[in-house]
């Protein structure tokens, strides 16, 4: 009875992730750059080894699928048509990555992103020349407001000039929208809340299952 109630608590827990980021994704449709993520779910195992137990998330990669590029006419907006990232200094002298190019000048007329970050690569017009690229994009950390990290699992930055040897090319004028679809995002809710209610009947069952087996004892 116990491994009933872990069970259908791991697959609460499973399809909560479901719909918590089926809601995110629903929730950036409209964020400049955004990248969809998912989960993906694996047989859940108990704390000896034992599999069989439900499911729990395996993992929750992002999809650096492109976005449709739009048309702004802002002399300072830049979209990546294929692939790569722009490079940007962080606070602490490392590099960041983004597809996000709304950039702007600052006091000191140095292209930065929204966050004040300055954009690396410029070429001898301002206009952001040189990209990165990664093995496994899947494998960067997100560390939020569209900025990633490299890790071991994604592979060192790669740098190269925007439209050439394979690197995306640089749009003025344009920015990448998000690349989440808002019917799959409610597809995936309504799928992930389905999930959640089987998995807390099942619980509520084995609940009482185990309180009357308690009684009788």
């Amino acid at each position: 009875m116990i491994g009933a109630l872990s069970t259908s608590l791991r697959g609460a827990a499973s399809a909560q992730a479901m719909v918590d980021h089926a809601a995110n994704n629903l929730a950036n449709l409209n964020t400049t750059g955004y990248k969809k993520t998912r989960v993906l779910l694996q047989e859940g195992s108990t704390n000896n080894g034992q599999t069989g137990s439900g499911s729990e998330v395996a993992a929750t990669p992002r999809n650096f699928s492109n976005g449709s590029l739009l048309s702004t006419g802002g002399s300072m907006d830049y979209a990546i048509n294929g692939e790569g990232f722009f490079q940007v200094t962080m606070e602490d002298g490392s590099t960041a990555y983004t597809r996000d190019g709304s950039f702007h000048k600052n006091a000191s007329g140095q292209l930065v992103t929204g966050q004040g970050l300055v954009v690396q690569g410029l070429d001898s017009s301002g206009k952001p020349a040189q990209l990165a690229r990664f093995a496994n994009p899947e494998g960067l950390n997100d560390i939020g407001q569209n900025l990633f990290l490299p890790t071991d699992a994604s592979g060192a930055a790669e740098a190269g000039t925007a439209g050439q040897n394979g690197f995306g090319t640089v749009a003025q004028g344009y920015l990448e929208g998000s690349n989440s679809d808002e019917a799959e995002s409610v597809v995936d809710m309504i799928i992930g809340q389905r999930l959640y209610e089987a998995n807390l009947t099942a619980l509520k069952t084995a609940s009482e299952m185990a309180k009357e087996i308690n009684r009788l004892a």
